[in-house]
């Protein structure tokens, strides 16, 4: 019989040790995204909501982008005969703004306590009153379910607070409560949207 040669080894030699295979480590969670931060200066004004300005056009301003088919990725094909939108540039600012087919902002509704004026003034305050002693010359615009518009007039545009009128001081919409604040153009009156899709720039 023949013996084949490298088959075991040699007598006396130290096998070579098996490499470990370091275990895969578990799978961590991703972080959960940090609430993005309002750009630093940027205030609520009558003439916009900083570099974004009603009466301008918005390519001028770093906040939004132009996307063709927003309103298609949102709502399908009913939205292909107008589906372009100006966008806020993050998702987590919470604005939205009614540009018209020149380009030119006309309307700003603010939805977050991210922004305020210069102020202080933000949506979710119980600020009515403070807001009309500063602004003692309101004008009122067409209110929306429990809700008043009233809103600053200047040459540069219209700064309007939606305030809540439930006296359920619990509701979400209770008296003096800031729902909404809207930025028009001059010559665009401002207007209450509360509980409503009258949002600006909405895909409805």
């Amino acid at each position: 019989m023949v013996a084949l040669a490298g088959c075991s080894p040699a007598e006396g030699a130290t096998p070579s040790p098996t490499p470990s295979v370091p275990k895969p480590s578990p799978s961590e969670p991703a972080p959960s995204p940090s609430p993005s931060p309002a750009p630093e200066g940027t205030f609520i004004t009558p003439a916009g909501l900083g570099t974004l300005r009603v009466g301008h056009p918005a390519a001028e301003s770093e906040l939004v982008k132009y996307v063709p088919d927003y309103c298609l990725q949102i709502m399908g094909e009913s939205f292909a005969w107008d589906p372009a939108r100006w966008i806020p540039v993050d998702e987590g600012y919470d604005f939205s703004t009614y540009v018209d087919t020149q380009g030119i902002v006309q309307i700003i509704d603010v939805r977050t306590s991210k922004f305020t004026t210069p102020e202080g003034f933000a949506v979710g305050q119980r600020v009515g009153v403070d807001i009309r002693d500063k602004h003692p010359r309101l004008k009122l615009g067409v209110g929306a379910i429990e809700s008043t518009m009233e809103y600053v007039s200047t040459p540069d545009g219209n700064l309007g607070f939606e305030l809540g009128t439930s006296p359920d001081l619990e509701s979400y919409n209770a008296a003096d409560v800031v729902l909404n604040i809207q930025i028009t153009a001059p010559g665009v009156e401002p207007y209450g949207w509360n509980s409503s899709d009258a949002i600006a720039g909405g895909c409805v």
